[in-house]
């Protein structure tokens, strides 16, 4: 879950919906995007980069980070697919830390 300034939050929906939801401050449903069959594989993991008014979803099981701003239209992706499966993601000071499990073991990297 992302919550913005206003109190709006989006909530990545990876086990059941493969998408994104959104919802304003009260709760109520605003719409979503993704789904399987539009490119999401469990996204995992959901920050909101309220400087750049983009949300970074850790799309797991296709390996890459999706950008998306906050109409849900599409801002770029980053394929991590060599290096693991993206778990977790977190802003710090505007960089982006992704948490990374390797794709071919069952133990992580040193």
């Amino acid at each position: 879950v992302a919550v913005a300034g206003d109190g709006s939050f989006y909530v990545a929906d990876g086990y059941c919906n493969a998408r994104v939801a959104a919802f304003d401050a009260t709760g109520r449903f605003l719409r979503e995007w993704g789904s399987a069959r539009a490119g999401l594989d469990v996204p995992h993991s959901i920050v909101l980069d309220q400087c750049r008014e983009l949300l970074l979803v850790a799309d797991r099981e296709n390996g890459r980070v999706e950008a998306f701003r906050l109409d849900g239209t599409g801002a770029g992706q980053v394929d991590l697919s060599d290096a693991g499966l993206p778990y977790a993601l977190t802003l710090r000071a505007g960089l982006l830390q992704v948490l990374l499990w390797p794709r071919d073991r069952s133990d992580p990297l040193p």
